[in-house]
């Protein structure tokens, strides 16, 4: 059994994984300081990308 498949992840992988998730908590609070037109303007280009 590898340490994977004990479910504990190295020391590099989790600190990734916390980045991710401290990106991921920028959204918010990025988005309470635009306009709503900036935030559509981004926003529509990624979701017509992401269904082609």
């Amino acid at each position: 059994m590898t340490a994977l498949d004990r479910g504990s992840i190295d020391y590099k992988s989790e600190l990734f994984r916390k980045g991710i998730h401290l990106c991921s908590l920028s959204i918010p609070v990025v988005y309470y300081f635009i306009t709503r037109e900036l935030a559509l303007m981004i926003l529509v280009p990624l979701v017509i990308i992401s269904l082609t």
